[in-house]
């Protein structure tokens, strides 16, 4: 995947994938999945995974990220 360049389309990228992650916990009848859509998830997430760690190296990112845990923001999407 490229980046796009647009700092606007990271906000509608980010978006979107977490519309995605709702749909698949609302997939997560482990009947449902099949090998490959697992190995696909979990590349998905190492992907994102990587991408979050570089926002937290950055200082300008880490303090918002602070800023966000700090008022139950993370909390209040992780749980949808």
């Amino acid at each position: 995947m490229k980046p796009t360049g647009e700092p606007g389309k990271v906000g509608a990228l980010a978006e979107e994938a977490v519309v995605a992650a709702c749909t698949l916990a609302d997939a997560a009848d482990p009947s449902r999945w099949s090998a490959g859509a697992v190995e696909d998830v979990a590349a998905a997430l190492e992907v994102l995974a990587g991408a979050l760690a570089q926002l937290v190296s950055a200082p300008a990112m880490a303090g918002r990220l602070g800023a966000t845990r700090r008022f139950g923001m993370y909390a209040k999407a992780s749980s949808s």
